[in-house]
């Protein structure tokens, strides 16, 4: 917000993208969960968010539009709480949802928030949903807390929370071109549009991360190297003909500039193989992976990139444009460029962290990313338990079916739950 006191706020820098893609099949949605050890009351979860409206003004918004850009303004409508439909990271109809851009539902002992990226990113959506769960464990069992780890109800907001740390972070410099190969992109019979194939894996974090020591690297270069082998495994070698495998990994910027944003904060970059005649060893692809994680990790090419992104909105020419052209020239360049640099996007939300006077009442966490034309994957550890999932656009599930069977042969113990969509439609 532009004061503390503030009813609207322009968009931050990485959102001003989002509100003109939007369809049934690039929703820019994402989801991430809680499972709790007891049924969900719904009365009392619609109370928890609407007492925590005052503590999240910029998730509590509307969108609106002017000459040349989007912006948003406080929303005072009523906040629906809905069961789940079965369809995950679904584009969110504004005139259906009260216009607001998150949506929170419930299923048994679930409660998933989805968020439309505009808003926020993961860190900012986990950190809303923390402080939900913890307002309503504390309604329905009356708890007495000590923890100030998550925001509570009453808490004045920070102005550094919904700040715009793009633009506060910017420093005017020449710009610095980061060329990204042509990526090889899977074509499979798709699913349905509005619809997104999901599998959910559960596997002990020790195991993993004994798994990824053996190989003398980190849980996130272990896995996004399997991602890009499952994938070489099972395409052939023509169809990667001067083509490279590429997984757009997400960077969130909070602990580069400790920021405390609950807005967008994370920038990406990809991580790539180039194919060769016969498969490589896992060993070799790992290897690749950390030299572009510890070329790219870096804080000054992280402030190159973000500079790339102030850079492109503080431009004359782009803020002289009114809205109904930015429109189409912004879709033109997502469809042409913004889709072709990666195979597939991996991110890893972490370690999620929660209280010890609350942990007995929330089993596990998890995250789903929308799918759109490529498969993303998500992953996330909580009290020992890893989960690893795939959101995906194709019937087939054959690379999930490969990366798994990977791990399995590794001696991992992996669970698997899916919403079984290749069964449900015939493949031909």
């Amino acid at each position: 917000m532009n004061t503390r006191g503030s009813d609207w706020y322009r968009l931050d820098n990485a959102a001003k993208i989002y509100p003109v893609l939007p369809n049934e099949r690039f929703t820019h949605v994402f989801r991430v969960s809680a499972t709790l050890n007891e049924l969900i009351n719904p009365i009392v979860l619609e109370k928890a968010i609407e007492d925590l409206r005052p503590r999240f003004p910029s998730f509590f918004i509307q969108l609106r539009h002017g000459l040349f850009w989007y912006f948003f303004e406080k929303n005072d409508r009523k906040m629906m709480v809905k069961p789940e439909t079965g369809i995950v990271c679904e584009n969110i109809k504004r005139h259906q949802n009260n216009r607001y851009y998150f949506t929170f539902f419930y299923y048994h002992n679930r409660i998933s928030l989805e968020v439309f990226h505009a808003l926020s990113d993961g860190d900012g959506a986990i950190q809303f949903l923390k402080a939900v769960i913890k307002h309503y464990l504390t309604l329905i069992h009356d708890l007495k807390l000590t923890d100030d780890t998550i925001f509570s109800v009453g808490e004045v907001p920070e102005f550094q929370e919904f700040s715009d740390c793009y633009e506060m972070n910017y420093k005017a410099s020449k710009r610095v071109v980061y060329k990204n190969p042509s990526a090889y992109l899977m074509k499979e019979k798709k699913i349905p549009v509005s619809a997104c194939g999901v599998i959910n894996s559960t596997i002990p974090t020790a195991q993993l991360l004994n798994l990824a020591k053996k190989y003398n690297t980190t849980l996130t270069q272990f896995v996004a190297s399997l991602l890009i082998y499952s994938v070489l495994s099972i395409t052939e070698n023509k169809k990667l003909k001067k083509k490279v495998i590429s997984v757009t990994i997400p960077i969130n910027l909070r602990p580069y500039f400790h920021s405390r944003t609950l807005r967008n904060f994370s920038l990406y970059f990809y991580t790539t193989y180039k194919p060769r005649d016969e498969i490589p060893d896992l060993k070799s692809i790992i290897e690749k992976v950390r030299n572009d994680f510890t070329k790219e990790l870096v804080q000054d090419r992280i402030q190159n990139r973000l500079n790339n992104i102030v850079r492109l909105s503080k431009s004359f020419f782009v803020r002289i444009i009114p809205l109904p052209i930015k429109m189409v020239i912004f879709k033109i360049a997502y469809l042409y460029y913004g889709t072709k640099p990666s195979t597939m996007t991996f991110s890893n939300f972490g370690q999620i962290a929660m209280p010890e006077e609350l942990k007995s009442y929330v089993k596990s966490f998890t995250f789903n990313l929308g799918s759109g034309l490529k498969p993303a994957i998500a992953m996330n550890s909580y009290n020992g338990i890893t989960k690893i999932i795939f959101s995906r656009a194709f019937m087939n599930p054959l690379l999930e079916k490969t990366f798994f069977t990977y791990l399995t042969s590794m001696g991992l113990d992996v669970e698997i739950e899916s919403n079984f969509f290749e069964n449900n439609f015939s493949i031909k």
